[in-house]
């Protein structure tokens, strides 16, 4: 009787020792899925500004060019997109002041090339001097040409994220705009 209970307690502490073993050791199968992940995959530095709302994304734009020594100026009529944000920020330095019409998308999508012309008329329509669209998504090819040609500024997610951490640097560490305004 007792030899069979050492062995009966044997196996049961053995069973026990290769569960644990198996639970706590390497995962082959895990370890092949995440070997398979594209790191391109992984939501770029700057994807929070992409979920900002359009009061958010235009209180942005305004404390980004005010950093920039710019008057800004908020149009309270939406532009014909929805949803977009429109600013003038002028500088009004003697002799090489300027004065630009910024019109911002809100959310992460892609811009494309007609997005850009229309700005071009409102720049000519605000008599400005230039303009910058403003986007936590991405151009086009075909926007990226057409801007080219025409006295317009882009500014992508990346590049965006990079003014927010030159001149905003705060809620840059934070990422957390609503926090600051």
């Amino acid at each position: 009787m007792g030899v069979l209970f050492v062995v009966l307690f044997a196996s049961v502490l053995g069973l026990g020792l290769v569960a644990l073993l198996v639970a706590a050791g390497p995962n082959p199968a895990a370890e092949a899925m995440r070997a398979s992940v594209d790191p391109s995959d992984e939501a770029p530095e700057w994807a929070w500004l992409g979920g900002l709302s359009r009061d958010e994304h235009r209180r942005l734009l305004a404390m980004i060019f005010e950093e920039l020594r710019f008057e800004v100026t908020l149009f309270e009529d939406e532009p014909a997109e929805v949803g977009a944000v429109l600013l003038l920020a002028e500088d009004k330095t003697p002799l090489k002041g300027v004065r630009m019409l910024v019109f911002g998308l809100p959310g992460d999508g892609i811009v494309e090339a007609d997005v850009v012309r229309r700005l071009m008329e409102l720049v000519r329509g605000e008599e400005a001097g230039k303009g910058a669209l403003v986007t936590a998504g991405r151009f086009t090819d075909d926007a990226r040409k057409a801007a080219e040609a025409l006295p317009i500024d882009l500014v992508d997610g990346e590049a965006l994220w990079g003014l927010v951490k030159k001149h905003l640097a705060q809620i840059a560490s934070q990422r957390a705009l609503r926090q600051q305004l």
